[in-house]
């Protein structure tokens, strides 16, 4: 009896398919826990049953990617807006030697 040869796909015909980059695709596939890490030099390998699990998990894993990294810039913002408020007091705060200039 002969074998059904099963066709697979490339990571960039996956990624056409996912509507994202190679470069993407594999930084979400290395993150992800249900895919086995091909390794350095390694090739991944797809049929085309994967394709409908995998939009869903890459969607959810872009998703909470992207408001990572929003709260992270909010963050980093309200810190540097908080330290400018400091710096801003600090200048305004006359040291020792401020008083004893205006003084004398």
């Amino acid at each position: 009896m002969a074998e059904k040869k099963v066709e697979t796909l490339t990571t960039k015909q996956v990624a056409e398919a996912l509507d994202t980059t190679p470069r993407e695709l594999r930084v979400f596939l290395r993150a992800s826990e249900h895919y086995d890490n091909a390794g350095s030099g390694g090739r991944y390998a797809f049929q085309a049953k994967d394709l409908g699990p995998m939009k869903t998990r890459f969607t959810t894993w872009k998703k909470e990617r992207e408001e990572a990294r929003k709260a992270a810039a909010e963050k980093a913002a309200a810190e540097a807006q908080a330290d400018d408020a400091e710096t801003t007091e600090e200048a305004e705060t006359p040291t020792p030697a401020r008083r004893a200039r205006k003084t004398a």
